[in-house]
């Protein structure tokens, strides 16, 4: 009778073993998967992301504007942020089409995004609103650039000294090449632009004068 109990015991105690290790093994089971469905939820997200980032320049380079900016508000509304290379060649994009609208727009998504332009981006922008003879708008794109450490060339300067010359204000222009006089090879860099535009030499020497009063 005690050895049937013993063995009852014994059983029993398997039995409860057994029963645990199924438990543990379960649990154990359930968070590996776990894992697993939030590595592939991670890497779904980021499959969507780089394709939608791909469409975005592709129909940039491609030329196709609007289908670029839709891909653009797709990302953005799935809550990710545009990287600096599909934000470059969206702006290149809207300035080589002409689409100043569009252009100031992504100058606007790097800010939002924190991503700097570069000069290029910010002597495109310049180039296409002195061929609308937009003044005023081409020196708060040259402002913004200061203001965010984008370094400008002699293309900047030459484009808007030529713009303020043709608008007829020299004092502009003077005031302009006053800023970055310290840097003598990029004035003469700016001189030689010019003069390849065919600006006309008494111009030049006008804008490239020093002012006559100048604060110390």
């Amino acid at each position: 009778s005690s050895r049937v109990l013993w063995t009852l015991a014994v059983t029993q105690l398997f039995i409860c073993l057994l029963s645990f290790q199924r438990k543990t093994m379960f649990r154990r089971s359930l968070a590996l998967v776990s894992r697993s469905e939030g590595v592939f939820g991670r890497s779904v997200a980021q499959v969507r992301f780089f394709a939608t980032e791909n469409a975005v320049s592709q129909k940039a380079v491609a030329g196709d504007i609007d289908g670029a900016f839709a891909a653009l508000a797709e990302m953005k509304k799935a809550g990710s942020t545009p990287c600096a290379d599909t934000l470059s060649s969206l702006i290149n994009a809207s300035v080589q089409k002409k689409n100043l609208t569009r252009a100031l727009q992504v100058l606007m998504e790097m800010e939002s995004a924190k991503v700097q332009p570069q000069t290029a981006h910010v002597n495109g922008l310049i180039g296409l609103l002195a061929e609308k003879n937009a003044m005023g708008e081409a020196t708060s794109v040259y402002r913004f650039a200061k203001t965010n450490k984008v370094p400008t060339d002699a293309t900047t300067i030459s484009s808007l000294v030529k713009l303020y010359l043709n608008n007829r204000n020299v004092d502009a222009a003077v005031a302009l090449v006053s800023d970055v006089r310290k840097d003598k090879a990029l004035v003469e860099s700016v001189r030689a632009a010019l003069k390849r535009d065919n600006v006309p030499e008494a111009q030049i020497n006008a804008a490239l004068a020093k002012p006559k009063i100048e604060l110390h």
